[in-house]
């Protein structure tokens, strides 16, 4: 995560970004000078400091208080904390980027004993996550959103090879989560439950997933979906406990459907989402293709289905190509300007973490998606066929 004294490293302690403000204070550094902030004012007010850890702005025109680099940022361009870190970190080429020599586990080797069979793998689970590990996976997200969608971390992880074990361990720069994966129905022979391992902070990202027990993962799974299904039990069986509290004898008590699911683009975008007290699906890559039959079991527990593409080039034509597909889920698309900020690795931001990760100023409020019914695409479609595709109104945090 890329702090506020990174950005001031980069940039003669903040000096830089006072200037790029304020070029008239060029000749007021590190004397009692002083300049016009706002140009319509009189007589010139505002001086530069150096303090501790940056250079900073008192305007006495105005507050009176001393003003920092980001503060100044986020005045000027009425930009909230995180998007001004964000901003700035893109304007002066900070990042964050993964090392290999910092993200890497605590690996360790020891002689299998006899009842160890070979290629076996085994494995250690913490009781709770940290505070800095619950960021990794979104800025809002708590113990209780990891349980609900049965996450843990992992205090090692060892399998047996050549009559060796070579156990992983997560350290405070590379957690490992693993994911408790139900299946409903599991092939004759195969477990009830296969656990998704989650290395979020591997350099390599085509190594940050695998699973155990090797092959109990069905080719066809949705994560998220043994969860909204015990969720749409449990809220059938509050509801019904209330009828038949005050229902007539001869009265049938008639199943209810949850309000709505979330299908999204990873691990991290379904913790944020279930952060926000929603129901989140994904898949376990880009390339799956959920097929009607998995549509139409989640119907059976939801009145509506939304899908939050990504919005770099390929989530878009995923979302376009899944509402194409089936035109009852609505797409929600979200907003352009998220492109125009960089992340802690300086690639482009485009997903559901992305901008729940800019809208953390203000708990519980502040996050907003519009919903567009359908999806573009979708709505051009049902246009072309005499229908209409309202806006439909607007999530706001929980």
């Amino acid at each position: 995560m890329i702090k506020a004294t990174d950005i001031y490293a980069a940039t003669h302690d903040g000096l830089d970004i006072i200037l790029y403000y304020y070029p008239q204070a060029e000749g007021c550094v590190d004397n009692k000078k002083k300049f016009k902030r706002r140009p319509d004012e009189d007589d010139a007010s505002a001086c530069i400091k150096r303090f501790q850890d940056c250079y900073k702005v008192t305007d006495f025109g105005d507050t009176a208080t001393a003003m920092s680099p980001i503060d100044i940022c986020m005045t000027e361009e009425n930009l909230r904390f995180n998007e001004a870190i964000a901003r700035l970190a893109a304007r002066y080429n900070v990042t964050d980027e993964l090392k290999r020599s910092v993200n890497k586990p605590d690996i360790r080797k020891r002689p299998a004993t006899a009842d160890e069979k070979e290629g076996s793998r085994f494995f250690e689970l913490e009781e709770r996550f940290t505070p800095d590990q619950l960021k990794i996976m979104g800025p809002r997200v708590k113990q209780e959103h990891v349980d609900a969608l049965h996450w843990h971390v992992a205090r090692s992880i060892s399998y047996v090879k050549n009559r060796e074990v070579i156990t992983k361990y997560s350290t405070p720069t590379y957690p490992i989560f693993m994911r408790e994966c139900t299946i409903d129905k599991p092939e004759p022979g195969k477990p009830s439950v296969f656990y998704k391992i989650y290395e979020p902070l591997n350099p390599d990202k085509q190594w940050r997933f695998s699973y155990t027990p090797e092959g109990a993962k069905p080719k066809q799974y949705i994560n998220g979906m043994a969860e909204l299904r015990a969720a749409y039990r449990k809220f059938n069986a509050d509801e019904e406990a209330e009828f038949r509290r005050t229902a007539k004898e001869d009265e049938v008590y008639k199943e209810k459907k949850l309000p709505e699911a979330f299908i999204c683009s990873g691990e991290r975008d379904s913790m944020c989402l279930r952060s926000l007290g929603y129901h989140p699906l994904w898949f376990n890559s880009e390339t799956y293709r959920v097929t009607a039959e998995e549509i139409k079991e989640i119907y059976k527990y939801v009145e509506r289905l939304y899908n939050i593409p990504d919005i770099d080039s390929t989530g878009i034509r995923k979302g376009r190509e899944l509402a194409l597909r089936f035109l009852d889920i609505h797409t929600v698309w979200l907003p352009s300007w998220l492109t125009g900020y960089r992340d802690q690795r300086g690639k482009h931001r485009k997903d559901f973490r992305d901008f729940v990760d800019l809208r953390t100023a203000q708990p519980r409020q502040a996050v907003a998606v519009q919903l567009y019914s359908r999806g573009r695409e979708t709505q051009a479609v049902h246009q072309r066929h005499g229908g209409t595709a309202s806006c439909l109104p607007q999530i706001q945090c929980r």
